[in-house]
């Protein structure tokens, strides 16, 4: 995304590191040495803990404010020699050659891209043959998203704002998910669905509370059921990149 203007989510967002994330990351599971992809990366969220962990992050990000911001958190933290941070966009091709990193996460960031298979296709780029990459997606056959994108169009049509003065937002179904990531020849080694009883974005139940992310079986119990998981809020998925696709 071009950042045209002072959104909240550009100068404010520094979401603290709940259960979800802890679930997440231990999808990721960065390891010592490992050179990590983190597109977005917002305020590092996910990168802190993956270069605590000893793994060195590239983190990109669209937003010159939040590349700031990012910056000024990591070197106060005494983490600027394990995370680095460059201007990219998931709607264009990434500023890194062909497989270059041992993962790619994109955490977050998806459902706010309209060429999603483009964005897809990078990553698989970038990303070393037998390499993981690791996407965070909403799922639209969940009422959580749905609520989202609603909310989106409210302001559009009763605010009368401007598509592009609002954060869009996209949702797809768990096939729409996978798609690029099996016509690009990757291996799908799991999905997981996150929320699949519990809405998690009604306001202050869901995210401001944290009901669902504290009612942990109801809510990660299911996550790796692939016959249930589908109809999760939230639909991860870790691919593989094949070794073919040198």
């Amino acid at each position: 995304m071009i950042e045209k203007k002072k959104h909240f989510v550009w100068t404010n967002w520094d979401v603290e590191f709940s259960e979800h994330s802890k679930r997440i990351f231990d999808i990721i599971n960065p390891k010592k040495g490992e050179k990590i992809l983190d597109a977005a990366i917002g305020m590092g969220r996910y990168a802190v803990p993956m270069a605590q962990n000893g793994a060195f992050v590239i983190g990109i990000d669209s937003s010159k404010t939040m590349i700031q911001n990012c910056r000024e958190k990591i070197i106060n933290m005494g983490l600027d020699n394990k995370i680095s941070i460059k201007s990219g966009d998931l709607n264009t091709r990434l500023p890194f050659q062909d497989n270059e990193f041992d993962k790619a996460v994109s955490l977050g960031t998806l459902i706010h891209i309209p060429n999603y298979n483009n964005a897809i296709r990078e990553l698989i780029r970038v990303t070393k043959p037998n390499g993981l990459i690791i996407t965070e997606n909403s799922n639209k056959y969940h009422i959580s998203p749905l609520m989202e994108k609603m909310r989106n169009l409210f302001e559009i049509i009763v605010f009368r704002k401007r598509f592009e003065d609002v954060v869009p937002i996209y949702i797809r179904s768990p096939k729409e998910i996978l798609h690029p990531f099996i016509r690009n020849k990757c291996n799908i080694e799991q999905t997981y669905g996150f929320y699949i009883i519990l809405p998690n974005s009604f306001p202050y139940v869901g995210t401001k509370i944290g009901i669902a992310q504290r009612s942990k079986f109801i809510s990660y119990g299911l996550m790796k059921n692939e016959k249930i998981n589908k109809y999760g809020a939230i639909y991860i998925v870790k691919a593989r990149k094949r070794v073919d696709e040198i």
